[in-house]
This record gives structure tokens, sequence and C-alpha cells, in this order.
């Protein structure tokens, strides 16, 4: 008699996830402190880049007061002109690039740890091993955020370069009304592709832990992506789904709130902090998740 092979239910899956964001209860207030950290680089890079257009503007109000009014087209016109803060920019760009790719490789491969070690071993959190993890797997998850982001990018423009010359060959042969026929279904099957794309590198981080390199990470997370008919893609799709209708819905309601004479700051503040909160939670969550899933056992 053959035995017939049975996979956890997803709502196992999901309390493990769960269970070990409570145990890991401090990666909420490192991953908030990564948030604020990229926050804190995004307006340091916009002040310097914007700078060319706001000391004309601070030189105006002081010499001619409420009196001045700025000449935008003439702002941009020197800015442009300037090509050693056009460099300076573009170099400020490829910096908070660099910034937020190392930042992002030493979270993520410290969180991903964690989970793992607490799901499989029991591991409490420790701040030194936290530092000690993201430092381990710093270049293995520079290596997985290069790879995935070159499939992933390459993906898109695959797609998007075909879109360009499907509706070029349907406007020569005057059959426009087939493109705009098949787009509907074209652009949801665009989105389970890169729905698809996020949680193969979702989970091939999950794998990164195995030590194996980056290729045994992205294919054993593919595998995973194509076990019980994407069963994990569907878990991650879940989770996706009900976090933007709970955060969308949020926004709305504290919107309306916010409209309020009086008390409506309140609200404009705790909308700001709630959708905070929610990114933060998502983004250390779906890493236990991963991990659950790539050390779930086939029965």
């Amino acid at each position: 008699m053959v035995k017939v092979k049975s996979i956890p239910p997803l709502s196992d899956v999901y309390r493990k996830a769960w269970e070990s964001c409570q145990a890991l209860w401090p990666l909420f207030i490192l991953r908030f402190v990564f948030v604020i950290l990229n926050f804190g680089a995004i307006l340091l890079c916009l002040f310097l880049v914007c700078w060319p257009f706001i000391k004309p503007l601070i030189d105006g109000f002081e010499q001619s007061g409420a009196n001045f009014i700025p000449n935008s087209t003439l702002l941009f016109e020197n800015y442009a002109q300037d090509l050693g803060w056009l460099a300076m920019a573009v170099g400020l760009i490829l910096l908070f690039i660099t910034w937020w790719g190392l930042l992002a490789a030493l979270f993520d491969g410290a969180v991903y740890s964690q989970m793992r070690e607490h799901q499989e071993n029991g591991r409490l959190f420790s701040l030194g091993d936290f530092f000690k993890d993201g430092a381990r797997y710093l270049m293995p998850m520079i290596g997985l955020q290069v790879l995935w982001s070159l499939l992933f990018f390459g993906v898109m423009m695959i797609g998007f370069l075909g879109g360009i010359l499907a509706a070029l060959l349907l406007k020569i042969l005057s059959m426009l009304w087939l493109g705009i026929l098949l787009g509907i279904p074209l652009f949801f099957l665009a989105v389970v592709v890169m729905i698809g794309l996020a949680g193969w590198g979702i989970l091939a981080g999950a794998y990164l832990m195995d030590r194996k390199g980056v290729m045994h990470a992205m294919r054993q997370g593919y595998q995973k992506c194509l076990e019980g008919h994407g069963r994990a893609i569907w878990g991650i799709l879940l989770l996706w789904v009900i976090y933007f209708v709970f955060s969308i819905a949020f926004q709305v309601v504290m919107s309306i709130f916010g409209l309020i004479p009086l008390i409506g700051l309140l609200f404009i503040i705790a909308q700001w902090a709630g959708s905070l909160f929610l990114s933060v939670a998502i983004w250390v969550y779906m890493p236990a998740l991963a991990v659950a899933f790539s050390l779930e056992k086939e029965n």
C-alpha cells in the first residue's frame, strides 16, 4: 500500500511563525530602528540633492521677505546646467542604494537566522547573536539580493518589451481590439508572476540559512514554490492580501477621522504610526513564515 504524503495545514505554519515572533519580540524594535535609519538617510540625501533649490529660496526670503516669488523654471534651469550638482545627485542616489542594500542584508540575514535558530533549536533572542548572524550572512544575503534583483527586473523588462512589441504588431495589423481584450488577463498574469518572484525571493532567504550558498537557496526556494501546487506562494499571497486590505481600511478610516476639527491631527499622527507599525510587523513576520515553510516536514 502506497503511503500518501501529508503536509501540515497552513494554519500550523502561520501559528509557528507567530510564536517565533512572540518569542523574538525585540526584532520588532530592531526592524523599527532599520526603518528610521533608512528614512533618515532618505531625508538627508533629498536635502543635499535639493540644496540648489533650497538655497536660492532661503536667500530670496531673507532679502525680500513675504514678497518673494520664487521662479521655479529658473531654479530648475540653473540646477540642470550645473553638472557638478547633477553628478552629486547621481552619487547620492548610488550611495543611498548601497546604504540600503548593506543595511537590508545585515538585518535580513540576522532576522532569518534568529528565526531559524529559534524554530529549529529554541534559541532565544540575543543582541550579540543578532549582529554576529547579520555579519555572518551579510555577503551571502547581498549575493542573494543581487541575483534575485537581476532575475526580477530581467523578467519585468522582458514582459515590458514584449508588451510593447505586441501592441505595435496589433496596431500594424489593425487589431487593437484584440490587445484590449487580452490586456486584462495579461495584467493579472503579470501580477501573479510578480507575486511568484517575490515569494521565491522570500523563501530563498530562509534556505540561505542552510549555509550552502546562494544558488542552493535559490534552487530550494524555487522547489518550495512548486511544492503542493504552489502552497507556500499561496500562503504568502494570503498574508499579503490580508495586510493590504487591513492597511487600506485603516488608512481610509484614519483619513476620515482626520477631517474632524481640533482632534483631526491626532488621527493623522495615529495613521502614520499605525502604518509604520504594520510595515514593521509584516517584515518581521514574513521571514518567520518563510523559515516555518522551509522547516516543515512531510509525513
